[in-house]
């Protein structure tokens, strides 16, 4: 069943369904409100005509043929008159009985008459009647009093003839607005599901667009498609080119390694010779896993979603400081770190992971700094976030590099030129593991001479930073507030 039909029919049902039971709520209403005016015009009529029969000899009542007063009835309705004498025998009846009066067991009083009387419905030769039976003063004797309830009966089969002509009437309009309405919600929907099934098929050009005009929320969904049809495209090609990236670096060892292996095997080497082969395969690989680690570093960062943990910062700062030791000692560099009362700082994000942005942020800076320069650490405080700012002393980053250096694989002129640069990743994977953490990596603009890459890490509540306890201090920092050397 197809989306316009549901929604046609669905409506129609509800519509059915409520002015059927609006139409017979007016109906009973009606009903019963004209019934009691003609019962309560009966019961007076009643009572006169028991006082009027019972006047003259109480064992011998006599009634004479009159006309009933019914409401909303321009001329009097012959009334229908007959008392009962004990035991519920009919003693006397008027001539529109035809001469067959009803009994009370016919008309179900089977007991005393109650004191307000007994009301009946009844039919006499085709009319239908409405009477009351009552007390007679006389003891034992009751009267029942009858008129023509046709004007009742009129009045609730016009009512209902009006409400079925208009249930009618409106069914069918609510149904064809509900069609009109259901096609025009069915034709969004078919325009979002073949977007959809276009940029399934690998046609990232297709946007909603203005083609969908109906309702606010379906254009709003379509601005949403469209939306994510760009972010797909953006992070496809995002996607070619790390594919790209990846594969040229992966090539360029490879390419070398094959040579190199291939030349060992095309003239006979001595062992000193096959010693230096196998020394630069071996560089080769050590290369490839750096890649490879990198690469899978990456891939890591933008899958996972750290946000359920945290981490002391100092234990993110003591950390970094420690895996960038290897590189900080072969070039002789020194590390200062400025203390702002932020060491003991709780932040959203894992420690590895962490660690890993911000020591490449250090081996970044160390790269770039001088041979027995100085990189310097300095930590800061805000209302929401913990800073770790990276110095060097360096070239700095020239404008031109500035707005792609987060790019995977990207590498200045600068560095393309120095084969010890690395391929182009620790910056991009930095960003990335602070993003994921609700952070981010920055350059500071303003800086100079050098570079500063500003780590930004959200913070726990207070509340949180309150749990964890005081770790070990790190044998090689000392925390106050003065700066002091650590590598």
């Amino acid at each position: 069943m197809t989306l316009r039909t549901r929604v046609a029919l669905a409506v129609a049902l509800v519509t059915v369904g409520a002015l059927t039971a609006a139409s017979l709520a007016v109906l009973f209403f009606v009903r019963r409100d004209e019934m009691a005016d003609l019962d309560r015009a009966l019961s007076t009529q009643a009572e006169l005509a028991a006082r009027l029969a019972d006047m003259d000899d109480p064992r011998h009542p006599v009634i004479e043929p009159g006309r009933a007063r019914v409401p909303e009835h321009y001329a009097p309705s012959p009334a229908y008159i007959v008392v009962y004498g004990p035991l519920g025998r009919v003693r006397t009846a008027t001539s529109t009985f035809n001469g067959r009066p009803p009994t009370l067991v016919e008309l179900g009083v089977r007991g005393p008459v109650p004191h307000d009387g007994f009301r009946v419905d009844l039919r006499v030769s085709g009319e239908a009647l409405r009477g009351i039976v009552v007390e007679m003063p006389t003891k034992g004797y009751s009267l029942l009093y009858a008129a023509s309830r046709r004007e009742v009966d009129t009045d609730v089969a016009f009512l209902a003839r009006v409400l079925g002509g208009l249930l009618v009437g409106v069914t069918a309009l609510t149904t064809l607005i509900a069609s009109y309405l259901g096609k025009r919600l069915a034709r969004d929907v078919q325009v979002l599901a073949g977007i959809a099934r276009e940029v399934a098929s690998g046609n990232l050009d297709a946007r909603a667009g203005s083609n969908v005009s109906g309702s606010l929320e379906t254009q709003a969904l379509a601005a949403d498609l469209d939306h994510m049809i760009n972010k797909l495209g953006v992070l496809m090609v995002a996607q070619r080119t790390f594919i790209s990236h990846a594969a040229h670096e992966l090539r360029s060892p490879l390419a070398t390694l094959r040579g190199e292996l291939q030349l060992a095997l095309r003239r006979p080497h001595t062992a000193t010779e096959h010693e230096e082969t196998i020394a630069q395969a071996l560089g080769d690989v050590e290369a490839l896993i750096v890649l490879s680690r990198d690469l899978l570093t990456l891939a890591r960062a933008e899958s996972t979603n750290p946000e359920h943990q945290t981490t002391p910062l100092k234990d993110v700062i003591h950390e970094a400081l420690h895996q960038s030791k290897g590189l900080t000692e072969a070039r002789a560099v020194r590390i200062t770190v400025h203390d702002q009362g932020a060491a003991d700082l709780v932040v959203v994000g894992a420690r590895r992971d962490l660690a890993r942005a911000l020591r490449n942020l250090i081996d970044n800076a160390v790269i770039h700094s001088a041979p027995a320069g100085e990189v310097v650490l300095r930590t800061r405080v805000t209302e929401r976030e913990g800073q770790v700012s990276v110095e060097d002393a360096g070239p700095g980053v020239p404008a031109e590099d500035r707005a792609s250096i987060f790019d995977p694989f990207f590498r200045g002129a600068r560095e393309r030129g120095e084969t010890e640069q690395g391929v182009g990743l620790g910056l991009a994977i930095a960003r990335q593991i602070a993003r994921r953490s609700g952070g981010d990596v920055a350059l500071d603009l303003e800086f100079d001479p050098g570079a500063r890459f500003v780590l930004t890490l959200r913070r726990t509540p207070p509340i949180a930073e309150a749990l964890p306890g005081l770790l070990a201090s790190d044998p090689n920092t000392s925390r106050d507030e003065s700066t002091r050397p650590v590598a």
